[in-house]
């Protein structure tokens, strides 16, 4: 889980400002860091996110199937785009708790579920409805708790609006984020250096897996769609490429 430092670190090697196993000067670090800042605010004008995983715990109840999931929600968090890892804490009063990994079902693999209440001692698994209601999701538990011992924990994407400081924080990203903000960071700090250099190799894995970053924004968009556009035919969530399709 890196630092904003470790971010700047490596991207100031990337363009030789500093050598592969030095760090920059103060300075330097600071002017990173309001460079990265400014990198991510820009990247708003094309309505584009840099998302990092937050922890999320929320104790289940027993012969509850769903929880609603947004401001206001049973899960009163910011609606996340998807849920990226779950986990089940088997003895929230446990001095150390102990944190099990749990199934995330994609939307065909719950499909494929033949007794979506079935009920049980211990979930292994959850299910995110995309679909957009008062502008909330519904996490599907499964098997449906019997009881509500368990603390249920989710990992979520959260829009980052920037970094806070240097060392404090650190961040996990979902996968490609982190390379695409190295690498872009290179380039935009380069334009300050004289003498830096960008190679196109660099440049290239900037384009490449920032449009990746753009392709996972787009994908994990979950969009209300009105019905009297689809011929009656609702339709929430899903990718914009997938709706564009028709299907």
């Amino acid at each position: 889980m890196p630092t904003a430092n470790d971010l700047v670190t490596r991207a100031f090697r990337l363009i030789g400002v500093v050598d592969a196993v030095g760090s920059p000067s103060a300075e330097d670090a600071q002017a990173g860091l309001d460079t990265l800042n400014e990198w991510m605010d820009s990247l708003g004008t094309e309505r584009l996110s840099i998302y990092h995983l937050v922890r999320t715990v929320h104790t289940l109840s027993g012969s509850t199937a769903s929880y609603t999931i947004g401001v206001g929600g049973t899960i009163n968090i910011a609606r996340p785009m998807w849920v990226q890892n779950a986990g089940l804490i088997l003895d929230s009063g446990a001095a150390t708790p102990t944190e099990v990994p749990i199934q995330v079902f994609s939307d065909d693999e719950w499909a494929g579920v033949a007794q979506k209440t079935l009920s049980g001692s211990q979930p292994t698994g959850i299910w995110f409805d995309h679909a957009w209601t008062a502008g909330l999701g519904t996490v599907h538990i499964y098997p449906v708790p019997s009881v509500g011992t368990k603390q249920l924990v989710l990992y979520v994407p959260t829009a980052l609006a920037e970094f806070a400081d240097l060392t404090a924080t650190t961040y996990t990203f979902p996968p490609g984020y982190e390379r695409a903000i190295r690498f872009n960071l290179a380039v935009e700090l380069a334009a300050e250096y004289p003498g830096s250099i960008v190679t196109p190799t660099i440049e290239r894995i900037a384009t490449t897996s920032l449009g990746s970053v753009k392709r996972a924004n787009w994908r994990e968009m979950a969009v209300p769609i009105d019905p009297a556009l689809t011929g009656g035919f609702h339709r929430t969530g899903g990718s914009r490429t997938a709706f564009l399709r028709g299907t």
